[in-house]
């Protein structure tokens, strides 16, 4: 006779996910740090719209979403197995570290209140986290990986890092600050390498502004690991045309390493464009 496992208790998963997170944090804690050194990413920013997986860049085109996947994979990768160990503890049942990992990059990584996956908010991403793990997770057997797949899977993970890597190398511009009278930026460049500014421009949902007006252009040097206040194009309004647009971004287009490159930037404080 089969006696039934008894049923996994809700509040052992979310205190075994709540400690998990935490323990995990710490222990991911100097790669973190490392990456921010680095500059391959920048952990004080937030995705930059609705989609949260845009982080630390938006998406611009398909090198850019490796990018932040890649980021994102490896903090969901690092801190499956704490979590997976912490919940199972908890619930005195096995816990698939696979298909942990999966969650957690689908609902936020480590910590979840970061909230950087597809699920929007911290705590609903901690209780779909949990709710995953619990129904989906738990109980779940994981077959051994052949010794071809994990010299695949080693290959390419180590192709998917450079890839990301290069990307924030290219993209080394972030904002730290804007406002003010004169509409100025301060514009960082990360990298170790000479930055030219080619144009700085207000981004705008949809594609163009909201009404009709022109930019002067704007072009300045970032020296390697410097910080500049940049003038956002100033306003040539059409004789007559009375109209306010708010800007939570701009494009940058620069060259670096004699690269033309361009990158999505949000400000902190969105700023007001007024015509006259």
């Amino acid at each position: 006779m089969t006696v039934a496992a008894p049923q996994v208790r809700w509040r052992s998963v979310f205190a075994g996910l709540a400690v998990g997170e935490v323990i995990a944090t710490i222990v991911l804690l100097v790669p973190v740090l490392g990456l921010t050194a680095v500059r391959v990413a920048s952990f004080g920013e937030q995705p930059h719209t609705g989609l949260l997986l845009e982080w630390p860049f938006p998406f611009e085109d398909v090198w850019s979403v490796v990018t932040d996947v890649t980021l994102l994979g490896l903090l969901a990768a690092g801190g499956a197995p704490v979590i997976a160990h912490v919940v199972g503890a908890f619930t005195q049942r096995r816990v698939s570290v696979r298909r942990t990992a999966l969650i957690l990059l689908l609902t936020g990584g480590v910590p979840l209140a970061w909230s950087h996956g597809i699920v929007p908010g911290p705590l609903l991403s901690y209780v779909v986290a949990a709710a995953a793990i619990r129904r989906w997770a738990i109980d779940r057997e994981e077959r051994p990986l052949p010794r071809r797949s994990w010299i695949a899977l080693a290959v390419g993970t180590l192709a998917l890092v450079i890839s990301a890597g290069a990307y924030a190398g290219l993209h080394p511009l972030r904002i730290s600050g804007a406002g003010g009278p004169d509409s100025v930026l301060v514009v960082a460049n990360n990298s170790p390498f000479q930055v030219r500014l080619n144009s700085v421009r207000p981004f705008f949902p949809g594609g163009g502004p909201p009404f009709p007006f022109g930019f002067r252009p704007v072009s300045a040097i970032l020296a390697p690991r410097a910080t500049a206040a940049i003038p956002l194009p100033q306003l040539r309004c059409p004789r007559g045309t009375i109209a306010t647009a708010t800007v939570s971004e701009v494009i940058v287009h620069f060259q670096v390493l004699g690269r033309e490159e361009r990158q999505r930037l949000a400000l902190s404080t969105p700023m007001s464009l007024h015509c006259p």
